[in-house]
């Protein structure tokens, strides 16, 4: 719908303003990107079970982890454009929900759905649902963030490395989507 907000969108206006205020520092950026994460922090972030929902006018049954990784790169990228306003504090705690509830340690992936509380997903199919192109954004993340917190991640990239090369075709491309690292793809080889 039109009117509808959605998390997802509002992490890319974030990285937008982070973009543009590295081209050309503004005060106006800055207000900017304050008034947005005021709004996203009073609209999509769920006070009970961390993270975000992925709308701010519909009640979740579900959740997706793709709202919540765009949210942590435009935290990065606004702490690195406009250090020192609490942005990195603000990816520290989307760090602490992966690290939590979205990675998988014994398979080194990160589901694409959860229910409400970050638990796997209620039906079968879609709860060991993994998309191996976002388990490698996930690493240049992770790295990204890793570097400004000073944090080691190598274990979790490399975890997540070789989570995600189970997706790649024999011709180097990457599949869409996976049931579970190492099964049979979802999708065909393109």
């Amino acid at each position: 719908a039109a009117d509808r907000f959605d998390s997802y969108g509002h992490a890319f206006v974030l990285l937008s303003i982070a973009a543009l205020h590295k081209l050309a520092p503004s005060a106006a950026l800055i207000e900017m990107a304050d008034r947005v994460t005021s709004f996203i922090e009073d609209a999509f972030v769920d006070p009970v079970h961390g993270g975000v929902f992925d709308f701010a006018d519909r009640p979740p049954t579900d959740k997706r982890q793709n709202p919540v990784m765009h949210l942590f790169e435009a935290y990065i990228a606004l702490e690195q454009a406009m250090p020192g306003r609490g942005y990195l504090e603000r990816a520290g705690a989307l760090f602490r929900l992966f690290q939590l509830r979205l990675f998988d340690t014994p398979t080194g992936t990160v589901r694409e759905l959860y229910r409400r509380d970050w638990a796997p997903h209620d039906d079968g199919d879609l709860a060991d649902l993994v998309e191996p192109g976002h388990l490698f954004e996930w690493i240049w993340l992770l790295d990204s963030y890793g570097r400004l917190a000073g944090c080691n991640m190598v274990a979790v990239l490399e975890q997540l490395a070789r989570a995600g090369s189970s997706g790649v075709t024999r011709t180097g491309l990457v599949r869409d989507r996976l049931v579970r690292p190492g099964d049979h793809p979802v999708a065909a080889d393109h």
